[in-house]
């Protein structure tokens, strides 16, 4: 499947998903990700999707950086 975001073309073929500037290069990605685990989607839950994030920065040539705070039930236990 594809879709047509902008300038760039986000494409999921069967090996390994990438994303294309309109020359067909592939393009690295670099962004900031909020990770914000409270009432139901705790802790616990967002490690294991920061895990999927990192796997696929490895694989992909990505760059994610999380910011991390607690919210709504895990800020009030932090605290």
């Amino acid at each position: 499947k594809a879709a047509n975001s902008g300038s760039r073309l986000l494409c999921l073929p069967v090996k390994r998903s990438c994303i294309t500037s309109p020359s067909g290069f592939p393009t690295m990605v670099a962004k900031t990700v909020a990770v914000l685990a409270g009432d139901g989607i705790g802790p616990e839950v967002m490690s294991e999707a920061m895990k999927v994030l990192k796997k696929i920065a490895e694989l992909y040539g990505h760059d994610f950086t999380f910011d991390e705070a607690n919210i709504g039930g895990a800020a009030w236990a932090a605290a």
